[in-house]
């Protein structure tokens, strides 16, 4: 018999390590709108995306946390902003 102390477990749980219980700093998203997308990056993906592109301008929207690209279009979708997440 149980006291109110005791923790019981269902026959069929599952043991989950402390690595996959912990949130890790978001990573590519996409929201869709009626007018395009928005494509959120982390600030690891923005390194990869403007690495050796020469994209300066989304380098420098980047304060650590990442960014949001703002995309126009559904069929073919331009650049239209870019913002700090």
């Amino acid at each position: 018999m149980n006291t109110y102390n005791e923790l019981v477990m269902p026959k069929n749980y599952a043991v989950v390590n402390e690595e996959e219980m912990t949130y890790v700093n978001g990573g590519f998203d996409i929201d869709v709108k009626w007018w395009g997308y928005y494509v959120y990056l982390n600030h690891s993906e923005t390194q990869v995306l403007i690495q050796g592109q020469g994209l300066a301008y989304i380098a420098s929207k980047d304060k650590g946390k990442g960014v949001r690209l703002k995309l126009r279009g559904h069929i073919t979708p331009t650049l239209s902003g870019v913002s700090s997440r």
